[in-house]
């Protein structure tokens, strides 16, 4: 893959590691840049890759989503006394599993990892020279300098999903982003209905 040659160097310089915090976590998994392959197809392609914000997509993403979640469900929905009926459970755990679904189908697929192209061809067909890859590139694909790798149509890194967006998982991005604002509001109004019932009730 069109991975960073400055990382290549330093990788070949410690034996075949990258000397971070990473190996510590990462230790079972291969490394590209600084993204995290843990299962790949018999090709190569990568299965279940994880990018360099991995750590804040685990340990504030999603705490976030499954404290405010968790309270929301635990304070107005599965309480004995609680205001809203039992059916709310029904659609409101689905959609936090869809939500979680989608994250975890944008945080852990290959977000479009490009292999590296030498071929002086590909510079007459149009592609552009990438020095910090040392590989040419189609028009949209962008070195991620976070990522250490060449994404084909990259758009953005994302902390929230802790890795980079690409044509790969761009789908799975914008399902997420609906769905998170799904969950959100549905949250926002069972808090309001629960306080307005409250308020009738102490009438």
């Amino acid at each position: 893959f069109a991975v960073s040659t400055k990382w290549e160097a330093e990788a070949a310089a410690n034996g075949g590691t990258t000397r971070d915090f990473h190996r510590f976590f990462c230790c079972c998994a291969e490394r590209l840049g600084n993204m995290f392959v843990f299962c790949k197809r018999p090709d190569g392609s990568p299965i279940v890759i994880a990018g360099p914000c991995w750590p804040f997509c685990c340990f504030v993403t999603v705490p976030l989503i499954l404290g405010a979640c968790g309270a929301v469900s635990y304070w107005l929905i599965i309480r004995e006394n609680s205001a809203l009926p039992l059916w709310v459970s029904y659609i409101y755990f689905p959609v936090l599993g869809f939500v979680l679904a989608a994250l975890f189908g944008v945080s852990c697929t290959d977000p479009g990892l490009m292999e590296r192209v030498t071929d002086e061809e590909a510079g007459e067909g149009g592609w552009f020279w990438n020095e910090q890859v040392g590989s040419y590139r189609p028009p949209g694909a962008l070195y991620c300098r976070e990522c250490g790798v060449l994404i084909q149509d990259y758009d953005h890194l994302c902390p929230w999903t802790g890795t980079g967006i690409g044509r790969k998982n761009m789908l799975a991005f914008k399902i997420f982003l609906v769905g998170i604002n799904i969950l959100c509001y549905f949250s926002v109004t069972l808090i309001i209905i629960a306080l307005l019932q409250g308020l009738v009730i102490g009438e």
